[in-house]
Formats: C-alpha cells, sequence, structure tokens
C-alpha cells in the first residue's frame, strides 16, 4: 500500500512567500531611505550655500560701511581698500565703470570663504560667496552723493581655494548648489 500525503509543500511554500514578502518590504524601505538621504543632503547644501551668500553681503555691508572705503573711493578713479572679515583681510578694488555727465557708476568684487576652523584658505568647510557691489554716484551738487547701491552675493555649497590667484571658486561639479542673495540701497 502507497500512502500520499496531501499536505507535503506547504512548509516550502510558506517559506518562499514570507521570503518574497520580508524582501519586498526591504526594498521598499531602502528605496524610501535613499530618497530621504538624497533630500536631505540637497537641503543641506542649499542651506549652506544661502548661509554663504548672506553671509558674503553682511561681511561687504559691514567693510564699505568704513569711513575710509568712500574717502578712497572717491580720491581716485581706481580705489583699493582692506577689511577683515570671517578670519580674513579681504581686498576690493573699486573700478569707475561707467561716467555719464554728473553721475558714476563703481563696481568692485570679492570672494570670501567661510570655515569653522579658523583657516578658511585650508578648506573651506562651510562654502564661500562671490560678492559684486555696484555703486552708483552723483555729483550734480559738486559733492559727490551715493545714488544708489546693490550688493549680490552668489553663494556654493562647495568651494576651493586657487593659491595662485588667492581667490575662492565654486567646485565644478554637479553637487555644487548656488543661491544668489540681493541687498539695493
Amino acid at each position: 500500500m502507497k500512502s500520499s500525503n496531501k499536505n507535503s509543500g506547504y512548509t516550502l511554500l510558506f517559506a518562499v512567500l514570507t521570503a518574497a514578502l520580508v524582501l519586498g518590504v526591504s526594498t521598499f524601505i531602502l528605496g524610501v531611505s535613499r530618497k530621504q538621504y538624497a533630500l536631505s543632503s540637497a537641503a543641506r547644501s542649499s542651506m549652506y550655500s544661502f548661509y554663504a551668500a548672506d553671509s558674503g553681503i553682511e561681511c561687504i555691508i559691514s567693510g564699505i560701511n568704513q569711513p575710509s572705503a568712500y574717502s578712497l573711493l572717491l580720491a581716485t578713479s581706481s580705489s583699493a581698500f582692506t577689511f577683515r572679515c570671517a578670519d580674513q583681510d579681504l581686498s576690493m578694488t573699486y573700478n569707475m565703470s561707467v561716467t555719464s555727465g554728473s553721475k558714476q557708476t563703481w563696481e568692485a568684487s570679492t570672494t570670501i570663504g567661510f570655515s569653522s576652523s579658523g583657516a578658511p584658505a585650508s578648506k573651506p568647510l562651510w562654502g564661500c560667496a562671490s560678492v559684486v557691489i555696484d555703486q552708483s554716484w552723483d555729483n550734480s551738487s559738486g559733492d559727490y552723493q551715493l545714488a544708489g547701491e546693490t550688493v549680490t552675493s552668489r553663494g556654493y555649497n562647495s568651494c576651493s581655494y586657487d593659491s595662485s590667484k588667492k581667490i575662492f571658486a565654486p567646485t565644478p561639479s554637479q553637487l555644487t548648489v548656488e543661491r544668489a542673495l540681493q541687498w539695493n540701497m
């Protein structure tokens, strides 16, 4: 007599179904985790870029509001001044770009690296900013008066230091994020 067991194979079927379910749930959790990581990295990069741009504006506004900045500017057609910000000596040269009647337009630019290490030139850990100042001066009354000022700061999350030019520049990468702020007077 041959006895046939009709319940054979259910244990194997149950084990395969359980393994497939666990694998599916694990794949779903891994996919969600990867997306969350990408979103948090993008948010962090954007935050570093925004705060670098904001810090760049703050540094420049405090630097150009020194009395020596304007007195040097009005003394010659190309005036440089140095001020300290973010543990760095920043040098800016104003260049007269347009003269129209009694109005003059000046422009200056610089780059700033931000780091918590106290040595931004070695590695700007918190990004960098490229800042451009445009100023309009009116001399219709015989005395130069500031007619308008625009400070544009572009912040980057990833920067490198070019020691030959002594400037910071955004790292050429797909992961480099730029945020820009503008202050008008």
